[in-house]
């Protein structure tokens, strides 16, 4: 089993590596996997409810506030627009 520090390194490794990426620009802010074929959002959901779940769950390393802020606004942007 992981430390926290090692495990909190390693979240924010792959945030900053790959996930942050994944991240649509404003104002939508959708989690948008590219590594589908055929390329689809039908995953961003998931993505999404997953960093939403990290941050519910405690999550506080650095980019914690980052990725709040994104999934909130992503999940806003969702309802609002019936997606």
């Amino acid at each position: 089993m992981k430390d926290r520090v090692e495990a909190v390194a390693e979240i924010e490794t792959a945030w900053r590596e790959r996930h942050s990426k994944r991240i649509a620009p404003a104002p939508f802010f959708l989690y948008h996997d590219r590594t589908s074929n055929p390329d689809t959002l039908s995953v961003e959901a998931v993505g999404r409810g997953n960093l939403l779940a990290m941050i519910e769950l405690g999550y506080n390393g650095a980019s914690a506030g980052d990725v709040k802020r994104i999934v909130e606004q992503a999940t806003w942007q969702t309802m609002l627009r019936g997606g």
